[in-house]
């Protein structure tokens, strides 16, 4: 009996580990890039090199993403990808207060 209750707790004990460890990495440690001008949607043309230019981006940690998105900050473009839709100076449009 005491052999299976201390299994039981060792498994416990490690999967609550891993679980703290992976919400660590996805809070903290894991980035999104996010597109911070309006210029950013199209490419420019580099006169020296004549190669477009990558647009402008950032990368945000997961709970900056989710806080952003939460106040109207983030959203998706024609491409998929995220784009800061203000820059914290004053709210967004579509905010009610």
């Amino acid at each position: 009996m005491m052999q299976t209750d201390r299994k039981r707790t060792l498994g416990f004990v490690c999967l609550f580990a891993v679980g703290v460890i992976l919400l660590a990495y996805g809070g903290w440690l894991h980035a999104i890039d996010v597109l911070v001008s309006k210029e950013a949607e199209k490419p420019t043309v580099s006169p020296e090199q004549g190669l477009p230019k990558p647009p402008e981006s950032v990368a945000k940690s997961e709970w900056a993403v989710v806080k952003d998105v939460t106040f109207g900050g983030l959203a998706r473009d024609g491409s998929g990808r995220l784009k800061q839709t203000y820059t914290g100076e004053a709210p967004a449009a579509a905010c009610p207060t």
